[in-house]
């Protein structure tokens, strides 16, 4: 009964009553792992991850079939930037459960942090097989690929993350994902101005003030004062 009624609470996110009814569950019953659990998952939501681990160590050791526990300590560890303490958590976890596609996520992410990116796009891969609408794996993914040199393939991540409702993706793909952007104008500009130039068929004159009078449509942008007449060669 304390234990449920300190959860209740949890839900209220009344943290500190939540806290004293699931001490005095504990004090009652030093074997309830549900209660070191429980405990567990509000120190974590208050950010006293140590407290945390080591209810979730408790739980474990009272019973190691409980699954649930592997996960939220292995969160906990990544929150203090254990991550390898972190993957072997979620190693264990996914032992139990080896079909839930949040573990994959956790668990590439924190190799993400590590800089292991093969293996981490192999866990959001695996975390996308098994949901294929999970947007934040799309974007883990496409931050690994990103940042392993496969830019290309990291901004077609980015773009199916924004695309299944991830709105944070959309300032990632207007940062870095512009380069990669198609534009048929340019790849015809840029041979006709070597073209040009090669044949000296290009007549280009700059006067005192930075002006440019050319025969050649450049494909740029200027910003330039109202006041300023502009040739079509230029556009705002």
């Amino acid at each position: 009964q304390l234990n449920n009624s300190g959860m209740k609470k949890y839900t209220q996110k009344d943290y500190n009553n939540a806290l004293l009814d699931l001490n005095k569950a504990i004090d009652k019953d030093s074997k309830l792992a549900i209660a070191y659990y429980n405990r567990g998952l509000i120190y974590s939501r208050i950010e006293e991850y140590k407290k945390a681990i080591s209810d979730y160590d408790i739980a474990i050791k009272i019973d190691p079939t409980f699954s649930i526990v592997y996960g939220n300590r292995g969160n906990a560890k990544d929150a203090l930037k254990d991550y390898s303490g972190a993957i072997k958590d979620y190693n264990l976890y996914i032992n139990f459960n080896p079909k839930e596609a949040n573990v994959y996520n956790d668990r590439g992410f924190a190799k993400l942090k590590i800089k292991d990116f093969e293996n981490a796009i192999m866990d959001f891969d695996k975390a996308i097989n098994i949901n294929p609408k999970y947007a934040i794996a799309y974007y883990n993914r496409g931050t690994s690929k990103y940042k392993s040199g496969k830019k290309e393939a990291g901004c077609d991540d980015f773009k199916k993350a924004s695309a299944l409702g991830f709105s944070i993706a959309d300032s990632t793909i207007s940062s870095y994902c512009t380069l990669f952007k198609k534009d048929p104008e340019k790849d015809l500009f840029n041979p006709s101005y070597k073209e040009l130039k090669t044949k000296g068929k290009m007549v280009e004159y700059f006067d005192s003030i930075g002006c440019i009078y050319s025969n050649f449509k450049y494909n740029v942008a200027a910003k330039i004062p109202k006041k300023w007449n502009v040739d079509q060669g230029l556009t705002k």
